[in-house]
């Protein structure tokens, strides 16, 4: 299962056989029902994740015919974007190995699309046939309200010093006290 990749020393790093891309296509969807089961059917000896993806939300279920020729190349890879281009000759279903969280958005060309929690604990896309930008975005839940709050908190400072400097200016004038420069 596993073969050495490198060793340094005493440290030895191994490679696991057959280990899928961080990026890639499955063939069919299904949707257990629960976690429970999805975890079920991942443990089974049967699972082929190469093949099969499983989903936590039905509307990913079905087959995907493009999948099996699906070229996918990694233009983008940061913390909270990833772009990938896609060719496909029929629909095909892209998982991207990377942690599934309610903050990670879709685009295909440009367009919001579903994004699926699948296998459990990472993303998939349904992609239509042709070539295809894919870009994920990852945007924190509470994000823009809390940037909002932010800036209109700016705002009332800057005002407050404005005005607190404006007085001290005005008191000064009053007692015929020179400004320290």
């Amino acid at each position: 299962l596993f073969r050495p990749g490198a060793a340094r020393g005493d440290e030895v790093v191994y490679r696991l056989r057959g280990a899928l891309g961080r990026a890639y296509a499955v063939e069919r969807v299904t949707a257990p029902g629960n976690d429970v089961a999805v975890v079920e059917r991942m443990l089974s000896r049967a699972f082929q994740p190469d093949r099969l993806a499983l989903a936590a939300d039905p509307a990913a279920a079905g087959a995907y015919p493009g999948s099996a020729g699906c070229a996918i190349r990694w233009v983008e890879d940061g913390p909270d974007r990833v772009t990938l281009d896609t060719e496909a000759a029929g629909p095909a279903f892209v998982v991207v190995a990377d942690s599934y969280d309610s903050g990670w958005r879709a685009e295909i060309d440009g367009r919001a699309t579903p994004l699926y929690r699948v296998n459990q604990l990472v993303r998939g896309v349904q992609v239509p046939a042709g070539r295809h930008r894919l870009s994920m975005r990852y945007e924190p839940p509470g994000w823009r309200p809390a940037v909002a709050a932010t800036r209109a908190a700016w705002v009332v400072w800057m005002v407050l010093g404005a005005v607190l400097l404006a007085a001290s200016r005005a008191r000064g004038r009053r007692s015929g006290a020179t400004p320290a420069r």
